[in-house]
């Protein structure tokens, strides 16, 4: 027996094959955190811990929370991410965690119509966000599972002038001015 006489097994890489090593649409999170317990959490990203998004809406701008609801801005879509949705509440206000295994559960896109591709464009009010969709020209509110389109209800002539041409990622910034109650 001679160690040089073992067969060997070969496979070959081709050079030119495009390997994909970004994945825009991709949401990465850690493993969670058990309070009172000495389980670690948010500080451990496990290889499959992971939730794919549809890549045909484009990469994710941002990724909001609207209360306790979580969202991802994709440039043309926007969808619901339920997370944990497993857990229940109880009658004497606990929480019960059923563990299916799954934290981010399948996305529910509230539009494939609608997105942002500008990140400081979006922001939280509350129980809601709005965003600046700029390939459609229009403002939108987002408020739990709703969408409103503020373009139609009377939007001012400078911010539609300004949604007529088109601009790049850093270009449109939003605030929300708590005074007025307005998306500015």
């Amino acid at each position: 027996y001679l160690k040089q006489s073992d067969q060997k097994a070969f496979t070959p890489y081709n050079s030119d094959e495009i390997v994909n090593t970004t994945y825009p649409a991709r949401v990465i999170y850690s493993d969670q955190k058990v309070y009172n317990t000495d389980i670690q959490g948010f500080d451990i990203f496990r290889i499959s811990n992971t939730s794919d998004l549809q890549e045909t809406f484009r990469g994710i701008t941002k990724l909001t929370l609207a209360g306790d609801a979580m969202y991802a801005v994709q440039e043309r879509a926007i969808a619901y991410l339920p997370v944990d949705a497993a857990i229940i509440e109880t009658a004497d206000v606990n929480t019960l965690a059923i563990r299916s295994g799954t934290v981010i559960d399948t996305p529910n896109y509230l539009s494939k119509q609608f997105g942002s591709q500008h990140l400081k464009s979006v922001v939280n009010q509350d129980n809601s966000f709005f965003l600046t969709d700029n390939y459609n020209k229009v403002v939108l509110k987002v408020s739990g599972q709703e969408i409103t389109n503020l373009t139609d209800i009377g939007t001012s002539t400078e911010f539609k002038s300004l949604l007529a041409t088109p601009l790049g990622n850093d270009a449109i910034y939003g605030l929300y001015d708590n005074l007025r109650r307005q998306y500015l």
